[in-house]
């Protein structure tokens, strides 16, 4: 499941690095789960770990904060993950498949 999928089909703001509250606890979300339609969060209060949650039960989109846009104007080689919505440095490369730093899942390769 994409982020963009996710907005179209539940009607949120959901983009990555959004700041929401979720059952009262705030978070950021950090991409989408690749199985289920969930949103993936990181909670404030547990800085190391990530959860799934439904993009509509209990959490509340907060209208300050939008993605962390990261500097892709370097010369070295981008990706562009579909999982987590971002644009990263390359970690790994080969034959137009690259693995996001931020998530791990598959991302093209682009220059």
């Amino acid at each position: 499941m994409t982020m963009q999928s996710i907005r179209d089909r539940y009607g949120v703001p959901a983009k990555r690095g959004a700041r929401v509250i979720c059952d009262g606890n705030p978070a950021t979300i950090t991409g989408a789960s690749r199985t289920a339609e969930h949103l993936m969060v990181r909670f404030d209060d547990e800085p190391g770990r990530t959860y799934p949650i439904h993009p509509t039960w209990r959490v509340e989109y907060l209208a300050e904060a939008g993605p962390t846009e990261k500097n892709t104007e370097k010369e070295n080689t981008v990706e562009h993950c579909d999982f987590c919505e971002t644009n990263v440095e390359s970690v790994s490369t080969g034959g137009g498949v690259g693995i996001c730093a931020d998530c791990r899942g598959e991302a093209e390769v682009t220059r």
